[in-house]
């Protein structure tokens, strides 16, 4: 298992199924956090191994083969030839109508890869239509939920209590449920509040 260093290296398909798992030492936790703070490319590759392993059903945490899966998930998309492609902007819960046109949920603020304060600080994303609902759900790196607001308007304040802590890092999305029935997703963007 290598773990990245400060030579410029990325985390190997273990290190990233052992961080998911929470199957690391603390010293070993904070090397990598700090390391996907400052590392673009390995914060996406963890965002995209998590994504897919939350669509999966998931395995109790006792489970011996849990750090297998994710790691046999990491291999396979290491695996592919060429370039991974961006994760898709819309999820589509349910069947589609025939001949219905997708749309996306688009984010607006707080941009990506910033750093922001968590004092005032509001998320905000364009709106779906008309009478849609709206789920935000923001995550630590590791996928578990920290915290969600469900919403009519298309700009939410972030709490005030503990659920997310300066200095750490988190990603969020906003789900929608569209008056047809139909609900559709945004993209996963990340964050980082100021310390």
């Amino acid at each position: 298992m290598t773990l990245a260093d400060d030579t410029g290296t990325h985390l190997d398909a273990a290190v990233v199924a052992a961080y998911l798992d929470r199957a690391l030492s603390d010293a070993e936790h904070s090397r990598i956090q700090a390391h996907l703070v400052a590392c673009a490319e390995c914060r996406d590759e963890v965002a995209e191994v998590a994504q897919v392993l939350a669509t999966r059903p998931r395995l109790p945490r006792w489970s011996p083969y849990a750090g297998l899966a994710a790691a046999a998930v990491l291999a396979l998309l290491l695996a592919r030839p060429g370039p991974i492609p961006p994760a898709p902007d819309l999820t589509l819960r349910g069947p589609e109508p025939p001949g219905a046109g997708r749309q996306a949920v688009e984010l607006v603020a707080p941009a990506g890869e910033g750093i922001v304060a968590l004092h005032g600080l509001a998320f905000a994303w364009r709106s779906a239509g008309a009478d849609v609902t709206y789920r935000l759900v923001v995550t630590d790196l590791r996928g578990d939920t920290v915290w969600t607001a469900t919403a009519t308007d298309t700009v939410v304040l972030a709490p005030t209590g503990p659920a997310m802590r300066s200095g750490e890092s988190y990603f969020w999305y906003v789900d929608a449920l569209l008056s047809d029935g139909r609900s559709v997703a945004s993209a996963v963007r990340d964050l980082r509040i100021a310390p």
